[in-house]
């Protein structure tokens, strides 16, 4: 996969789906998150868990990558 980043800085990609569900009958927000490199998939019932997850796994794995370089 080309780089758009100048000088190939480490960076993820990811394909977001975000749906509304209803929880206790209110509207709420779920999604899901596909890594693009892996076609791994992580589920998220609400936006917190989701930025919880990105926040924890890409600051460490750009870290990492950065690292290699």
């Amino acid at each position: 996969m080309e780089s758009d980043y100048p000088h190939g800085y480490p960076h993820k990609s990811y394909i977001l789906r975000i749906w509304q569900v209803e929880r206790d009958d209110q509207p709420a927000l779920a999604a899901v998150l596909e890594d693009c490199q892996t076609s791994e998939r992580q589920a998220f019932a609400n936006l917190a868990a989701l930025v919880e997850f990105l926040e924890a796994n890409l600051v460490q794995s750009l870290c990492i990558e950065e690292e290699s370089l």
